[in-house]
């Protein structure tokens, strides 16, 4: 895909800035230190493992039933290859309340202005819920790679629904790979649909839609898990570490010269 990238703060950078929210851990994880979660580099990583494993783990091309994907998730092994490190703690992006409080239907269609649980512009910038981290799926695509939905806040098309000229509203993909934006598919949530459990929400990179569907359909799995990852042993002492000793050695060069 031509999808442009956006800057993102390095492990190394300005990870203790307010605006930080996408962290490269290396290894093939990034740490959003909002959400506090950790998210696989590799979208469609399913896939990737199915390839890499002859068949024998993952997914032929990532799509997978809500049941499937959540067991795939769960039963996720990943190897942290720059800590030394195996994750079994895996899971599927959560919805919660937009607002915060309890879930708001949409009585006839999906909502464009955001303040639904069902639609567009879930967390924009300059929307009622503006940032919200009701659904983790959204304020990915809203405010960590700063996407837009295909309608706007009024309900009026945006120029990432004209299909003919447009890969869709996934126009930036951050520092991630295989991140899916084919029309008619989406990532599954963890998360069901309360009032008919049959069915679950799901996010639509292509449209910036969040929506509910049948457990049977077949959607791609992102995994994530919560918190950051731990920092890798190291004989180099930390910088703190470095004052502390310089500290000691100083205090006691003036014991030795006062003896």
């Amino acid at each position: 895909m031509n999808h442009k990238s956006l800057v993102f703060i390095a492990a190394l950078g300005f990870a203790g800035a307010a605006d930080a929210t996408l962290i490269n851990r290396g290894g093939g994880l990034i740490y959003d230190d909002v959400l506090n979660i950790t998210w696989l580099q590799d979208a469609n990583y399913a896939k990737t493992q199915y390839d890499n494993s002859g068949g024998a783990l993952g997914d032929a091309d990532g799509l997978m039933n809500w049941d499937t994907a959540n067991t795939w998730a769960a039963n996720l092994s990943y190897y942290d290859s720059v800590r030394g490190v195996t994750y079994n703690d895996w899971r599927l992006p959560t919805v919660k309340p937009i607002n915060g409080v309890s879930f708001i239907p949409v009585v006839a269609g999906n909502a464009t202005d955001g303040t639904r649980d069902l639609g567009y512009n879930l967390s924009a910038p300059g929307t009622l819920y503006a940032g919200s981290t009701g659904s983790e799926l959204a304020y990915m695509h809203y405010q960590n790679l700063g996407n837009i939905g295909a309608y706007d806040t009024g309900g009026t098309a945006t120029e990432c629904l004209n299909i003919a000229s447009s890969l869709g509203c996934l126009d930036n993909t951050g520092p991630f790979v295989n991140l899916m934006d084919t029309p008619g598919t989406a990532y599954w949530s963890g998360t069901e649909f309360e009032p008919d459990t049959t069915q679950a929400f799901f996010f639509e990179t292509y449209y910036g839609e969040q929506g509910i569907n049948y457990k049977n359909a077949l959607y791609y799995a992102w995994a994530v898990r919560d918190g950051n990852v731990t920092t890798p042993s190291s004989s180099v002492p930390e910088p703190g570490s470095l004052v502390l000793v310089g500290l000691g050695l100083m205090g006691l060069g003036w014991v030795r010269r006062r003896a």
